[in-house]
This record gives C-alpha cells, structure tokens and sequence, in this order.
C-alpha cells in the first residue's frame, strides 16, 4: 500500500512592518534642537543661554528681542535691557550646509526697580493707652508693575519681626500694644521690593488717678441760671492731661464731645442734663 501523499504546499503570511521615527516639537525643541535657559528674567539681568544642535551644525546668527547678547561659540550671555516679551533666536545650517528652521526661546521679562515707588503708611496717632489696638493704614499705594504682595514688619529696641508674609492687604492693625514699637511696610514687586515710611506707636503706661469736677460759683444748692456757671476738672496726675467734656441730653440720650480744654462754660442745656469728663459725671437742675 502506497502511503498518502498531499500535494499542499504550506505557505507563510508576511507583514511589512515600518519603524517610524517621532520626534516632540515644543516651544524650543524642533529637529533635535532648542536653547536652555531661563524664561522669566527681571530688566538688568544677565542671563547665559545655550543652544543644544543637531551633530554637525553651525550657528550663523544670534538674534536677541528685548536684550543684548555677548560671547561666542554656542552660547551667549544676554542682558535684558528692556520689559515685555523678549525673545533668543538662534540661525544655524546642518551638518551639510543647509539652512535650517530658527531655534526660539520666548523670555518674559519683568520691569526692574525703575519707576517703583513704595506708597506711604500713616496712623490716625501715634500715641496709644495700653494693651490697646490700632489701625496702621494706607496713606498711599505702591506704584511698579507686575505682581505685587505685601511684608509688614515691626522693629523693638533690639529685635525685627516679620509680622504678615505675603499679604494681600496694604493697612494692618497692631493689636495688643505693650511697648513703643515701629513699623513699616514693605512692597515686593517680581524683580525689586521698596520700604515705605516708618511709624513709632508710644505705648501710654496705665495710670491711675482722680478726677474731680467743680463749679463756679459755689452754691450750698445746685440750683442755676443758665449762662451763670463754668465746669472745671481737677486732677493731681502732673503728667500730659487729655481732656473731654461730653454733653447727654436728658430726653434723647445722644451725647457729644463739647470741649477738650480744662474748664467747661455750659451753653444749651436743659434741666437734667449732665457733663462728663473721664468717668465723673455731674447732673444739673437748672431753674
């Protein structure tokens, strides 16, 4: 018995398979090439930048947009003399003397301290009582250009603390005073920061005395006229004495600030009114 033969023939699928190769174009990379350094610079740096080439080329130009450059071979030390978009360009052929598409790096370039100003601060006085709080505020703004924050300081005999970093606010309020203090605050641009004008808080000891109120003329009664008596405070502190006479109405409750000399001459008052001064108040019934 013959054995069995096929005739098939075993055949084989082949695919073609191509390689490609990819390569990233961004900013400043294009056909293996693209220049390093720095893309935010402040006006009046100087800055070195480099181009990185494909094997064989050959720089013919470089072109610099709000800057100067110096230096030779493949990198260059550019000086930005101007704000806005600035930009490094490198002309270059390949390894075969053909021209090639520019290398570019765009640069932000950031104002420098020309034409920064730095504000002034001002506070309503600069003497204060105790362990009290007041408001450092804002006589003008900081002019410059480009993002702006603000550093608050104050300064004690010996010490200087940073008291708000990166703030938003131009006034602050220095709270629970102690001791005579300075302050100051500062204005920090992108490229330069700037110091306003000093404040010095006098810190007031607590003091304690009495304050006594008398009447001219005397009288056995509190019986008056009106337009016939004066008020006159009375105190033993030899120190600097703040005085303020305040006027109640009997009827509405409103009160106001009359006088903020030693002696009180009442005018417009009604019977059952009363003026104080400090916490001592004295009632009067005229007739």
């Amino acid at each position: 018995m013959m054995p069995l033969v096929s005739n098939r023939t075993l055949g084989m699928t082949y695919i073609k398979v191509i390689l490609l190769w990819c390569i990233t174009i961004g900013s400043n990379t294009l056909f293996g090439q693209s220049i390093s350094g720095r893309t935010t610079v402040c006006v009046g740096n100087n800055d070195n930048y480099t181009f990185n080439g494909p094997a064989g080329s050959k720089i013919t130009s470089w072109q610099i947009t709000k800057g100067t450059a110096s230096g030779s071979g493949n990198s260059r030390l550019v000086n930005w003399t101007s704000a806005g978009t600035g930009q490094v360009k490198v002309n270059y052929r390949d390894s075969e003397g053909e021209p090639q598409p520019p290398a570019t790096l765009s640069v932000t370039v950031n104002p420098g301290s020309g034409g920064v100003t730095p504000g002034a601060i001002s506070v309503a006085s600069t003497s204060v009582c105790n362990n009290s709080s007041t408001i450092i505020q804002s006589a003008s703004s900081p002019t410059g250009n480009g993002f702006l924050t603000y550093y608050w300081f104050k300064r004690l005999p010996q010490h200087l603390f940073l008291l708000k970093f990166r703030a938003y606010s131009n006034a602050y309020t220095a709270v629970n005073l102690t001791e005579s203090t300075t302050f100051y605050r500062q204005a920090v641009f992108q490229c330069t920061n700037v110091n306003s004008n000093t404040i010095t808080l006098t810190v007031i000891p607590t003091q304690n005395f009495v304050v006594n109120i008398s009447i001219n003329p005397q009288r056995s009664s509190f019986d008056y006229c009106l337009g016939e008596l004066s008020f006159t405070a009375n105190t033993s502190h030899s120190g600097n004495i703040y005085y303020s006479w305040t006027h109640t109405n009997s009827e509405t409750g409103t009160s106001a600030i009359l006088s903020t000399s030693q002696t009180y001459t009442p005018v417009d008052f009604q019977s059952g009114d009363f003026v104080t001064v400090g916490p001592i108040f004295f009632q009067m019934l005229f007739v």
